[in-house]
């Protein structure tokens, strides 16, 4: 692969907690390699359903944690940060 850089990028280890005020507190931890930019997206139905671009909860968040309404509060949710 002449040309191209490849980086290998750290692991995320993330978490999320859904609080007793009907919201989540999702936060995470970046790897050395990754830099701050974070895409939050989510999904009612299956932890593999992240793939067709839509419920984009949050985009560009540079803290290591936000707070969230609890999209679901009768179910599990289920989050990426890719």
């Amino acid at each position: 692969m002449s040309g191209l850089i490849q980086q290998q990028l750290s692991p995320v280890s993330a978490g999320a907690e859904r609080m007793t005020d009907c919201t989540i507190k999702l936060s995470w931890q970046l790897g050395a390699a990754q830099n701050g930019d974070v895409r939050i997206t989510w999904s009612s139905s299956s932890p593999y359903n992240f793939d067709k671009g839509y419920n984009v909860l949050a985009l560009g968040v540079k803290e290591s944690s936000i707070a969230v309404k609890d999209l679901n509060p009768a179910g599990r949710t289920y989050f990426l940060t890719p």
